[in-house]
C-alpha cells in the first residue's frame, strides 16, 4: 500500500511539470516577433538598412544624427581634427557613439579645419541680418554674405562666414559687422575690422595690445557708471614651435587714459590708472557721464614687449570689458587692436583695427587678429588661441 501511494505522488508531479512546460513553449511561440510584418528598411548616413522593429513594449533604439560645435576651451587631439578633401574643407570627420543603456547610437560631425565659399551657396544679409545669425547652428553647408563690407586696400576678408564658423569669434572678428559704433567710428565709415599695416620694417619688433572704449552714437550714458577692465593678452604664431604662443599676458591693462579725438590731432588728456578698484580678477572705474562722450573716450593697453619679429607669421589679441551699470548698456562701444614699434614710446603702426562690441553686463571678450582668411585654421588657429586666453 504504502508503496502504491508514492508512485501515485511521482506520477503527479511528472504531469505537473509537463503541463508547466507546455505552457512556456505556447508563451514562446506566440511572443516570436514576424519578419513580414516588423521588418524596417530605411536609410541613414547615406547606406540602406535592414533591422527588425522591437515589440511596442521595449524601448526603440534611434539614429540619429547631430553637428557638434567645438568652442574651443578644451583641448583637441590629432584624432578630433577632420582631414581637408578638395578646396571646401566641407568633408568632415565624423564620430559615432554608442549609448547602450539609452539604446542610441549618435552620429556627431566635427566642425571643419578649413573652409573656402567659393564653390558654396552664398546667402546675402543686412547687417542686422546677419548680426542676429552669429551663435545659431545651420544644418546646410552655404556661407553667409554680408553685403554692407567694407574692404580695405590691406584687407583679406571680404563678409563671407561660413555657417560651421557662426560660433567662432576668432574668424568672426575680421568678418563681422559691429555690434555698435560710436561717432568717430561713423565719420570715417568704420563698421568690420580692418587690417592696417604690415610688418615689413625689420625695426618694428616691439609690440602691444590695445583697446579704447567709446560712447556709442546716439546712446546715452548715466551721470555715473562703472567699467570693468578683465585680462589683457597678446599672440603670435611662431613659425618655429608651429603654434601660437602668449607673447604678453596681464590680469588687466597697464594703463587707462584718456583722449580727445581726432587721434591724431591729440595727446592723452587725464590718466585714470590711479582709480582701479582691485577686484583680484579684474579691475574696475567709475567714471560720470562727461569722462566718455563724442569727442572723449578711454584708451589701454597691455605690456609693450620685445620679440624675434623673423619668427613670427600672424598676431592676435584680446581682451576683457563689461559694465556693472546696467543703464550704461548700449551708451558704450569697445574696439581693439595691436600697435607695432622701433621701440617703446615711438610712433606706433597699427596693424588692425576691430569692429565695434557693445560693452554689456556681461563678461565679454574682444577678439582681433592679422590671419589672411585663405590660411585660416579652425583647429590650429580659433582652438588654440581660445585656449590661450582661458589660461589663467
Amino acid at each position: 500500500m504504502h508503496n502504491k501511494r508514492i508512485k501515485i505522488v511521482i506520477i503527479v508531479g511528472v504531469i505537473y511539470l509537463v503541463l508547466l512546460l507546455s505552457v512556456d513553449v505556447i508563451k514562446v511561440l506566440n511572443n516570436k516577433p514576424s519578419l513580414s510584418n516588423n521588418k524596417t528598411t530605411g536609410v541613414t548616413n547615406g547606406e540602406t538598412f535592414t533591422s527588425l522593429s522591437p515589440r511596442s513594449d521595449e524601448e526603440t533604439t534611434e539614429v540619429t544624427e547631430s553637428t557638434t560645435e567645438t568652442t574651443g576651451t578644451s583641448e583637441t587631439t590629432t584624432n578630433g581634427v577632420p582631414h581637408e578633401e578638395g578646396t571646401t574643407g566641407s568633408t568632415k570627420q565624423q564620430n559615432t557613439t554608442n549609448n547602450t543603456m539609452r539604446g542610441t547610437t549618435t552620429t556627431t560631425k566635427a566642425i571643419p579645419s578649413k573652409i573656402s565659399c567659393s564653390n558654396r551657396e552664398k546667402i546675402s544679409l543686412s547687417t542686422e541680418e546677419v548680426l542676429s545669425k552669429i551663435g545659431h547652428a545651420y544644418n546646410s553647408n552655404s556661407c553667409l554674405k554680408w553685403t554692407g563690407f567694407i574692404k580695405g586696400s590691406k584687407d583679406t576678408y571680404d563678409g563671407t562666414i561660413p555657417t560651421e564658423w557662426l560660433n567662432d569669434p576668432i574668424y568672426l572678428s575680421m568678418a563681422q559687422p559691429g555690434e555698435s559704433r560710436s561717432e568717430y567710428m561713423v565719420s570715417v565709415n568704420r563698421d568690420n575690422a580692418h587690417v592696417m599695416g604690415v610688418t615689413e620694417d625689420k625695426l618694428r619688433n616691439v609690440q602691444v595690445a590695445i583697446g579704447a572704449v567709446y560712447k556709442t552714437k546716439d546712446g546715452s550714458l548715466p551721470s555715473t557708471y562703472t567699467i570693468n577692465y578683465g585680462k589683457i593678452k597678446l599672440f603670435g604664431y611662431s613659425k618655429s614651435k608651429k603654434k601660437w604662443v602668449i607673447l604678453d599676458s596681464q590680469p588687466h591693462p597697464m594703463n587707462v587714459v584718456q583722449y580727445q579725438l581726432p587721434w591724431t590731432a591729440h595727446l592723452p588728456t587725464t590718466d585714470y590708472t590711479n582709480k582701479y578698484v582691485d577686484h583680484g580678477s579684474y579691475v574696475s572705474i567709475t567714471y560720470s557721464n562727461n569722462d566718455i562722450d563724442d569727442t572723449h573716450l578711454m584708451h589701454f593697453w597691455g605690456k609693450t614687449v620685445y620679440y624675434d619679429k623673423s619668427d613670427y607669421l600672424y598676431y592676435a589679441s584680446a581682451y576683457e570689458v563689461w559694465t556693472s551699470t546696467p543703464a550704461a548698456v548700449g551708451g558704450l562701444t569697445a574696439t581693439s587692436g595691436i600697435d607695432t614699434k622701433d621701440k617703446p614710446g615711438a610712433e606706433a603702426l597699427q596693424l588692425y583695427s576691430s569692429y565695434g562690441m557693445k560693452v554689456t553686463t556681461s563678461r565679454k571678450v574682444l577678439w582681433g587678429h592679422t590671419i589672411p582668411m585663405s590660411e585660416y585654421d579652425y583647429y590650429r588657429d580659433s582652438v588654440q588661441l581660445q585656449n590661450l586666453f582661458n589660461l589663467n
